[in-house]
């Protein structure tokens, strides 16, 4: 079994939420994040060549996902965020906000309407929306 394979057993299991009754529930949110950037990265490769239009517009999804999850970390890591008498810490909320309504409606607009046809691509695209929803 290749590396690609791993991820994508792994993205399966998690999809279909057999993590938490097969034993891998010790796997993070940061990681199934990760694997799911990769996946998305692998699949806006792939449909490139029947697609390009869908494969540019999952590699700025996957782009603004990157961008989203290193700030969010960013945010987790301080110790206090008071974004009342902080202005970094506002600036910071600010983005994370603007860039999970930015992914949401790219998702929503441009890239669910033409997923019609994958099916992997589909469940990943509802899986991603719903993370920047919770974001939002």
């Amino acid at each position: 079994m290749d590396s690609g394979s791993g991820f994508r057993l792994i993205w399966h299991l998690q999809v279909f939420g057999f993590l938490a009754f097969s034993g891998l529930h010790h796997v993070s949110a940061d990681h199934q994040v990760e694997v799911d950037q990769k996946f998305l990265g692998y699949l806006a490769k792939a449909t490139a060549a029947e697609n390009g239009y869908l494969s540019s517009f999952l590699f700025r999804v996957l782009g603004l996902s990157v961008l989203l999850s290193d700030q969010l970390l960013q945010a987790r890591r301080a110790k206090k965020l008071d974004p009342v008498r902080d202005p970094k810490a506002r600036r910071l909320l600010n983005h994370i906000l603007w860039l999970a309504r930015e992914g949401l409606l790219m998702v929503e607009q441009y890239c669910m309407p033409m997923v019609s046809n994958y099916r992997e691509l589909k469940v990943l695209i509802y899986k991603v929306s719903l993370r920047w929803l919770v974001c939002a």
